[in-house]
């Protein structure tokens, strides 16, 4: 049936959108450790190495994929594949996505940079898998998706780290060059191991009475979520800017100093 040679183009698309949700929350961790590997990394072990529970599903497809091998037609194969996949999805999806977070995923241009390359990661494997398009692989691909969109993100942030690396430098001069503008900008830095943002605001709230202040909004003491808040918020008008820095590496603070 000539319908049966358009099969493998579906299943492939169906992968690609199934992709983008495992893809999120991958970001999202990856987001949430300060896109920073040395941090991901560790925390990607703790999580599919130390739970029991999740490492069992994925005998899951070894045992539901073998189906595939006593149906009688390849109408039937294409119509196990499909089904199995999506309910294996639906419970690692169920697994994994129950859990709520207090901040969601930033859709930032870096975020949409790192989409951009996983995608064409993502079409290179399923390239080939349509090249090769026997059974036997795709029944491989569908097994290890999981795991592979989550090893995709990994080589997406080592492609494009280089190019992070520059964008963040970038930013970081023209925020130095906004400040240096300002040259009667009283400029305070907080920090510490707690309370930082508490006293933050006491500070702010304190100084606002007689002077135009700008704060560091939420957590933002990094590098790069102080250089937005100077880009996104600083005015002419400020007089005072209050910065929250944070640090969990030797000499980040200073960085924070010189830069700030």
């Amino acid at each position: 049936m000539d319908f049966i040679k358009l099969v493998p183009y579906g299943y492939a698309l169906m992968v690609a959108v199934l992709a983008f949700v495992f893809m999120k929350r991958a970001l999202h961790m990856f987001q949430q450790n300060r896109y920073e590997m040395v941090r991901f990394i560790p925390w990607l072990k703790e999580q599919f190495f130390n739970q029991p529970f999740k490492n069992a599903l994925v005998l899951l497809p070894f045992l539901s994929y073998a189906l595939i091998f006593v149906m009688p037609t390849p109408v039937w194969q294409w119509v196990i594949l499909f089904g199995v996949t999506l309910v294996l999805m639906a419970i690692f999806y169920g697994v994994d996505f129950k859990r709520t977070y207090v901040k969601p995923l930033d859709v930032t241009h870096r975020v949409l940079r790192q989409i951009f390359v996983f995608y064409l990661l993502l079409v290179g494997v399923l390239f080939v898998a349509i090249k090769l398009n026997h059974m036997l692989v795709w029944m491989g691909l569908s097994m290890v998706l999981v795991p592979l969109i989550w090893v995709l993100v990994i080589i997406m942030a080592l492609i494009t780290y280089p190019i992070e690396e520059l964008v963040k430098k970038g930013y970081i001069v023209l925020a130095k060059q906004r400040l240096k503008k300002q040259k009667n900008l009283i400029k305070i830095g907080i920090t510490g191991s707690y309370g930082k943002t508490t006293t933050k605001h006491i500070v702010n709230d304190v100084l606002s009475a007689n002077y135009y202040t700008l704060m560091t909004p939420a957590s933002y003491n990094t590098p790069m979520g102080i250089t937005i808040t100077i880009r996104n918020y600083l005015k002419p008008l400020h007089q005072v800017f209050v910065c929250e820095m944070g640090a969990d590496k030797v000499n980040e603070i200073r960085f924070l100093s010189n830069m700030v």
